[in-house]
């Protein structure tokens, strides 16, 4: 009988993953048939007008293989990079050479690490993770070039991955007291960083408009003139007299067309990118005005706030358990000496980043179940449904949006519904179902 038949650890292992993969599971089909419903509960029968038949340039097909394979090559390196590094003893030598940099000798077995330990460690593992994640950064940001859309240089991307890495370095605290309550609180603790990360993940929705997203765009208010009095219009009319509307400087970096709503509570915004503004007609920068208004006066980040604090919920308590047990079954064979072991954190990253892999299809699901919702209540608040189908025709045609994903990859990764389907909604949408 094979070895991993007869230990308990394995199978309680086992039993954890298949009830997490069952839980995911039926949240994932309940949650479509929620959604189809509401999806139908908005749409007339009739067929939409052949005019707006989406015509996509022959090298947009082109440009989405590309971006699929990137994508998917992307998620498989990070994968796969974590686990050689477990495999080959990288983590193990990565920890080596933290306690000897800092000329101090590891924690006695079963204590946690002090925090300039975690924080040197995470750094260094930071920058080994570069050479799997970059180079999908890299693919991307040619295939962005060769198809004219990038606008930023080499140094300017370098710059931004540099950025990311520092805003990444705030996670040290979280890192450091996760080990410190897994040391406290061996069976419980997990409940305790619920609790404590629920006002960090509302912290930082908050912070990000503010203190983050400038240091990478710069943003002004909309201009005055009569696009500022419409689009202030429909946000009085909507409820919001005083919505905050700016620019981002798009431009710098993307030829891309979009708009977005950020922040929450008294950090909350609309942003139009300034590409949008320079490329798209006045009667579609109201519609996409109308969309966005739908996220914000429907609190649409509010609800995906409390989906990452659900998820964040069941990540910590199926942690707590399986990784524990996957330590003591592999961690000889890693070098990792017990949880705590500083060694052990590409293991946590890596049940992390297999947590979301598995939860990415019910993320999915409630992104474009709200995208919805939002193009609904764009349609009821400006009536320009014609608009808002050239709208979408624009983004297949101009921006390649795929407008007509492959299922499974749809299923799977698809935050917003696909465009061909958008546009029959919009134009078979009845305004006096609600």
């Amino acid at each position: 009988m094979p070895h991993w038949r007869r230990s308990p650890d394995s199978l309680v292992t086992f039993r954890v993953l298949w009830r997490l993969l069952a839980l995911l599971f039926c949240l994932q089909v309940a949650f479509a048939g929620v959604a189809q419903e509401v999806s139908r509960s908005a749409v007339r029968t009739s067929e939409p007008d052949e005019a707006y038949t989406i015509r996509v340039p022959p090298e947009a097909i082109a440009y989405q293989r590309w971006g699929r394979v990137i994508g998917l090559s992307s998620t498989a390196l990070h994968l796969m990079g974590l686990y050689l590094l477990l495999h080959c003893g990288g983590a193990c030598r990565l920890r080596d050479t933290v306690y000897r940099w800092l000329r101090c000798s590891p924690p006695q077995y079963g204590h946690p690490p002090a925090l300039r330990a975690c924080a040197l460690y995470f750094l260094l593992y930071s920058l080994v993770a570069l050479t799997w994640r970059f180079p999908p950064t890299l693919a991307r940001f040619g295939l962005e070039h060769a198809y004219g859309f990038s606008r930023q240089s080499l140094p300017g991307l370098l710059g931004d991955t540099l950025l990311s890495l520092l805003f990444g370095m705030a996670l040290v605290p979280v890192l450091a007291g996760g080990y410190w309550l897994h040391w406290r609180l061996p069976r419980t603790g997990w409940v305790v960083a619920w609790l404590a990360l629920l006002p960090l993940l509302v912290f930082q929705s908050l912070i990000y408009p503010v203190f983050i997203a400038p240091a990478y765009h710069r943003y002004t208010p909309l201009p005055a003139g009569e696009l500022r009095e419409q689009v202030m219009e429909l946000a009085r009319r909507a409820g919001i007299p005083d919505a905050r509307i700016l620019v981002e400087d798009t431009s710098r970096r993307t030829r891309h067309v979009n708009a977005y709503v950020t922040g929450i509570g008294p950090t909350a915004r609309i942003v139009f990118n300034d590409t949008a503004l320079r490329i798209l007609p006045r009667d579609q920068l109201l519609a996409m005005t109308g969309h966005e208004i739908g996220h914000y006066v429907e609190g649409h980040l509010r609800v995906h706030l409390m989906a990452a604090a659900i998820g964040a919920g069941v990540f910590l308590w199926g942690a707590w358990r399986i990784l524990p047990l996957c330590i003591r079954r592999y961690g000889p064979r890693w070098g990792v000496q017990h949880t705590y072991d500083l060694a052990g954190l590409p293991a946590v990253l890596l049940v992390l980043s297999g947590f979301l892999l598995l939860q990415s299809p019910l993320e999915s699901a409630l992104s474009r179940t709200l995208e919805r919702r939002a193009d609904a209540y764009g349609l009821r608040l400006t009536g320009l449904r014609e608009a808002t189908a050239r709208l979408f025709v624009g983004f297949a045609e101009r921006d390649y949006t795929d407008p007509d994903p492959p299922r499974w990859l749809h299923f799977w990764f698809g935050t917003h519904p696909p465009l061909k389907e958008r546009i029959r909604f919009t134009l078979t949408f009845d305004a006096s179902v609600r």
